[in-house]
Protein backbone atom coordinates (compact mmCIF):
# COMPACT_ATOMS: atom_id res chain seq x y z
CA UNK A 1 0.00 0.00 0.00
CA UNK A 2 1.03 3.58 -0.43
CA UNK A 3 -0.38 7.05 -0.15
CA UNK A 4 0.34 10.63 -1.16
CA UNK A 5 -0.90 13.51 0.98
CA UNK A 6 -0.16 17.19 1.23
CA UNK A 7 -1.22 19.61 3.95
CA UNK A 8 -2.02 23.16 2.95
CA UNK A 9 -1.99 25.69 5.81
CA UNK A 10 -3.94 28.82 4.87
CA UNK A 11 -4.15 31.06 7.91
CA UNK A 12 -6.55 29.42 10.36
CA UNK A 13 -7.60 26.82 7.77
CA UNK A 14 -5.90 23.54 6.91
CA UNK A 15 -6.75 21.44 3.84
CA UNK A 16 -5.31 17.94 3.36
CA UNK A 17 -6.06 15.96 0.19
CA UNK A 18 -4.90 12.32 0.16
CA UNK A 19 -4.74 9.49 -2.38
CA UNK A 20 -4.16 5.91 -1.24
CA UNK A 21 -3.64 2.73 -3.28
CA UNK A 22 -3.69 -0.83 -1.95
CA UNK A 23 -2.79 -4.12 -3.58
CA UNK A 24 -3.43 -7.26 -1.52
CA UNK A 25 -2.65 -10.85 -2.46
CA UNK A 26 -4.51 -13.43 -0.38
CA UNK A 27 -3.37 -17.06 -0.25
CA UNK A 28 -4.70 -20.07 1.62
CA UNK A 29 -2.93 -23.42 1.90
CA UNK A 30 -4.67 -26.40 3.53
CA UNK A 31 -1.81 -28.61 4.68
CA UNK A 32 -4.14 -31.52 5.52
CA UNK A 33 -5.67 -31.79 2.03
CA UNK A 34 -2.88 -30.09 0.02
CA UNK A 35 -5.52 -27.72 -1.42
CA UNK A 36 -4.44 -24.19 -2.28
CA UNK A 37 -6.08 -21.02 -3.57
CA UNK A 38 -5.25 -17.36 -4.06
CA UNK A 39 -6.96 -14.09 -4.93
CA UNK A 40 -5.99 -10.44 -5.46
CA UNK A 41 -7.72 -7.26 -4.27
CA UNK A 42 -6.92 -3.70 -5.43
CA UNK A 43 -8.31 -0.37 -4.22
CA UNK A 44 -7.83 3.36 -4.80
CA UNK A 45 -9.24 5.49 -1.97
CA UNK A 46 -9.01 9.28 -2.32
CA UNK A 47 -10.12 11.73 0.34
CA UNK A 48 -9.87 15.24 1.70
CA UNK A 49 -10.01 16.73 5.20
CA UNK A 50 -10.18 20.28 6.48
CA UNK A 51 -9.89 22.08 9.80
CA UNK A 52 -10.60 25.61 10.93
CA UNK A 53 -9.25 27.06 14.18
CA UNK A 54 -11.11 30.33 14.82
CA UNK A 55 -9.44 30.49 18.28
CA UNK A 56 -6.80 28.53 20.18
CA UNK A 57 -9.62 26.88 22.17
CA UNK A 58 -11.88 25.78 19.29
CA UNK A 59 -11.37 23.60 16.21
CA UNK A 60 -13.94 22.66 13.57
CA UNK A 61 -13.13 19.68 11.33
CA UNK A 62 -14.59 17.77 8.41
CA UNK A 63 -13.54 14.96 6.10
CA UNK A 64 -14.84 13.15 3.04
CA UNK A 65 -13.19 10.01 1.70
CA UNK A 66 -13.76 6.66 0.07
CA UNK A 67 -13.42 3.66 2.34
CA UNK A 68 -12.24 0.15 1.60
CA UNK A 69 -11.76 -3.14 3.44
CA UNK A 70 -10.68 -6.41 1.81
CA UNK A 71 -12.70 -9.57 2.37
CA UNK A 72 -11.28 -12.06 4.87
CA UNK A 73 -9.06 -14.74 3.36
CA UNK A 74 -11.33 -17.52 4.66
CA UNK A 75 -14.29 -15.89 2.86
CA UNK A 76 -12.37 -15.60 -0.42
CA UNK A 77 -10.76 -19.03 -0.43
CA UNK A 78 -12.44 -22.16 0.90
CA UNK A 79 -10.60 -24.98 2.67
CA UNK A 80 -10.65 -26.97 -0.59
CA UNK A 81 -8.91 -24.13 -2.47
CA UNK A 82 -12.02 -22.90 -4.27
CA UNK A 83 -12.11 -19.15 -4.77
CA UNK A 84 -15.41 -17.37 -4.08
CA UNK A 85 -16.05 -14.05 -5.77
CA UNK A 86 -16.38 -11.83 -2.69
CA UNK A 87 -16.05 -8.15 -3.50
CA UNK A 88 -14.17 -5.72 -1.29
CA UNK A 89 -16.13 -3.49 1.05
CA UNK A 90 -16.53 -0.01 -0.44
CA UNK A 91 -17.94 3.04 1.27
CA UNK A 92 -18.22 6.80 1.11
CA UNK A 93 -17.50 8.37 4.50
CA UNK A 94 -18.26 11.86 5.78
CA UNK A 95 -17.63 13.49 9.15
CA UNK A 96 -18.06 16.99 10.55
CA UNK A 97 -17.48 18.12 14.10
CA UNK A 98 -15.76 20.30 16.66
CA UNK A 99 -13.27 20.15 19.55
CA UNK A 100 -13.40 22.69 22.37
CA UNK A 101 -11.04 23.04 25.31
CA UNK A 102 -12.28 26.01 27.37
CA UNK A 103 -9.75 25.29 30.17
CA UNK A 104 -6.70 23.05 30.57
CA UNK A 105 -8.83 20.60 32.57
CA UNK A 106 -12.04 20.51 30.50
CA UNK A 107 -12.61 19.40 26.92
CA UNK A 108 -15.72 18.79 24.81
CA UNK A 109 -16.02 17.33 21.35
CA UNK A 110 -18.80 16.28 19.04
CA UNK A 111 -19.15 14.92 15.54
CA UNK A 112 -21.73 13.77 13.02
CA UNK A 113 -20.64 10.84 10.84
CA UNK A 114 -22.14 9.05 7.84
CA UNK A 115 -20.68 5.87 6.33
CA UNK A 116 -22.58 4.69 3.24
CA UNK A 117 -21.50 1.25 2.04
CA UNK A 118 -21.93 0.18 -1.57
CA UNK A 119 -20.86 -3.32 -0.55
CA UNK A 120 -21.00 -4.30 3.12
CA UNK A 121 -19.84 -7.85 3.84
CA UNK A 122 -21.68 -9.74 6.59
CA UNK A 123 -20.44 -13.19 7.60
CA UNK A 124 -22.61 -15.61 9.55
CA UNK A 125 -21.62 -17.86 12.43
CA UNK A 126 -19.35 -20.84 11.87
CA UNK A 127 -20.79 -22.49 14.99
CA UNK A 128 -23.45 -24.26 12.91
CA UNK A 129 -20.87 -25.78 10.55
CA UNK A 130 -21.28 -23.32 7.70
CA UNK A 131 -20.40 -19.68 7.09
CA UNK A 132 -23.24 -17.93 5.27
CA UNK A 133 -22.04 -14.77 3.58
CA UNK A 134 -24.01 -11.81 2.30
CA UNK A 135 -23.09 -8.58 0.54
CA UNK A 136 -25.16 -5.47 0.09
CA UNK A 137 -25.74 -1.80 0.83
CA UNK A 138 -25.51 -0.44 4.36
CA UNK A 139 -25.74 2.94 6.05
CA UNK A 140 -24.24 3.83 9.42
CA UNK A 141 -24.69 7.35 10.69
CA UNK A 142 -24.88 9.05 14.03
CA UNK A 143 -23.60 11.63 16.44
CA UNK A 144 -20.69 11.21 18.83
CA UNK A 145 -20.35 13.42 21.88
CA UNK A 146 -17.64 13.36 24.53
CA UNK A 147 -16.64 15.54 27.45
CA UNK A 148 -13.89 15.17 29.99
CA UNK A 149 -12.80 16.98 33.10
CA UNK A 150 -9.67 16.46 35.18
CA UNK A 151 -10.78 16.64 38.80
CA UNK A 152 -7.72 14.80 40.10
CA UNK A 153 -5.51 17.86 39.99
CA UNK A 154 -8.06 19.99 41.87
CA UNK A 155 -7.08 20.19 45.55
CA UNK A 156 -9.82 19.71 48.14
CA UNK A 157 -9.75 22.29 50.91
CA UNK A 158 -10.45 20.89 54.36
CA UNK A 159 -11.96 23.13 57.05
CA UNK A 160 -9.82 23.99 60.12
Amino acid sequence: SGFIANRFDIGKFTLTPIARYESIKAERNNLLTAQRGESNVYAFTPGVSATWNPTDLLTFFTSLHKGFAPPRVEDLIGSTGTVTDVSKEKSKNFEIGFRLQPTKRVSVQGAYFRNAYDNLIAVGSIAGGSTPLSQGKGLFEGIELAASADFESVQAVEPD
